[in-house]
């Protein structure tokens, strides 16, 4: 052995290697001469000498580098280097970081075309520029920073252990994700901002972790435009109402009263209001109570009188007094009534058939007349009207306002209903005008019988003969 400031020159025993099958093999290289530089020993201190501490006659174990040729006999020169081969012994570890993904921290020495030179403990680990999210000149300003990798390839031979940030990065997020998840449930409410805006409803990002806020879980109303109620950048709260694998279903009207609930505490059963018509169909009208909900009022619920139609009498944007009747929770429907907002003429009436009462004309109708009696309204079948001769229409008969004395056919106040007669109060008095015609003439024609003739004439007879 030969020592100097800078190198430490041997003459090589046996190396060992791996054979094809990985077992150890020794092979001789006796007689060889070899040098190791002061660069390649592990672990010898800074600003020492190597004559200080190497000394003739001592063994080294160390990998070879490099085989050159001695400049003086042009024989071979075999470099060596401890440190590479206490690198080697490292490998294991490597494979280890390698097999479970385990990120590890380096610090980036230099800076290539093809990547970088990454140190972990003094071994230099490559990190290809696909390795990576950015070029070459943003990795040059990352000398001597620490970053992250994963170990994705270990070569024992060629002492090379490659590495991935990308990788990495893409390991980290998924762990963050993970626990952000696990920290995640059903009806917890959470912040967020609104970083998409999609077709369907918008993305908002929770801070790992992202979900959807449909467009159907954006208000209790029907939104036709999303940005309409949130845009890119709105910091919002929101409800967590699904949570399958990685998806997060995400609520903004779930954190918002239900317009039903509103309604209710606004409407109660007995309540007295004015209200829009927003709708006539054939059930009756639909009356607006809030944005979301309209009341009914069933055509039936719209006046005591029969008589009286919707039709041509309210139209849609027309305003009507109207009493909450009835609230169904479960089927989420009011009813209302327009009829008890006013006094019920037909609870005065007292009415019974075959009555004779006085009623005013108030239109005529296609199959008789309409006519009004203390508040009320009733019917006068057009057969009814007169039995003095064929008529087509009531007003043949009577003008609007024409007060008429009529007989009660049918009544029942339950159910709004009167039938009247003017025919029949003309048969009655046509009875009773020839009943008293009648007995007129009898009082002025005498009307004996031929008994009673018989009778007057014996009467005489015995008269006579008492006065003989």
């Amino acid at each position: 052995n030969n020592v100097t400031k800078t190198a430490i020159f041997l003459i090589l025993g046996s190396e060992q290697s791996q054979n094809e099958e990985g077992e150890q093999a020794t092979e001789e290289k006796g007689g060889h001469k070899a040098v190791i530089y002061v660069n390649d020993i592990e672990g010898f201190p800074e600003n020492q000498n190597l004559r200080d501490v190497y000394h003739e006659g001592e063994e080294f174990t160390a990998l070879v580098k490099q085989i050159g040729k001695d400049r003086r006999t042009e024989e071979p020169l075999y470099i060596l280097s401890t440190k590479l081969y206490a690198q080697r012994e490292q490998f294991t570890q490597f494979e280890q970081f390698r097999d479970s993904n385990e990120i590890i921290k380096g610090t980036i020495k230099k800076v290539h075309s093809k990547g970088a030179d990454v140190y972990y403990n003094d071994v230099r680990l490559f990190l290809p520029i696909r390795n990576i999210d950015v070029n070459e000149s943003a990795l040059r300003k990352m000398i001597n920073e620490e970053i992250d990798v994963v170990v994705t390839a270990v070569n024992r031979e060629r002492l090379l252990v490659v590495v991935s940030n990308t990788l990495a990065e893409q390991i980290k997020y998924q762990q963050a994700k993970e626990q952000a998840l696990a920290g995640l449930s059903v009806g917890m409410d959470v912040k967020g901002q609104v970083t998409k805006i999609l077709d369907f409803g918008a993305i908002v990002s929770l801070g790992t972790v992202s979900g959807l806020l449909h467009q159907s879980e954006l208000a209790h109303k029907r939104v036709g435009k999303i940005t309409d109620v949130v845009n890119v950048g709105d910091e919002i709260t929101v409800k967590i109402i699904r949570l399958h694998d990685d998806r997060i279903g995400l609520s903004l009207k779930a954190l918002q009263p239900h317009p039903w609930d509103v309604l209710k505490e606004q409407y109660h059963v007995g309540d007295i209001f004015e209200g829009t018509v927003t709708k006539v169909i054939p059930a009756g009208l639909l009356i607006a109570l809030t944005d979301e909900y309209s009341g009914l009022m069933p055509r039936g619920e719209y006046s005591w009188n029969a008589s009286d139609r919707l039709d041509g009498q309210v139209q849609e944007g027309d305003k009507i007094t109207v009493k909450v009747m009835a609230i169904d929770d479960e089927r989420r429907r009011i009813s209302l009534s327009h009829r008890e907002t006013v006094e019920n003429m037909w609870s005065k009436i007292k009415l019974h058939k075959n009555d004779v009462i006085t009623v005013t004309f108030v239109s005529c109708e296609e199959k008789g007349a309409k006519v009004a009696y203390e508040g009320v309204y009733g019917f006068m079948p057009i057969s009814e009207v007169t039995g003095t001769r064929r008529i087509n229409r009531a007003d043949e008969v009577f003008k609007e306002g024409d007060s008429i004395d009529v007989v009660v056919l049918d009544v029942d106040p339950q159910r709004a209903k009167l039938v009247v007669s003017a025919k029949a109060n003309e048969d009655a008095k046509e009875k009773e005008n020839f009943e008293k015609y009648y007995k007129d003439q009898a009082n002025k024609v005498p009307t004996n019988t031929l008994g009673d003739m018989l009778g007057d004439a014996l009467k005489k007879f015995e008269k006579t003969k008492q006065g003989k």
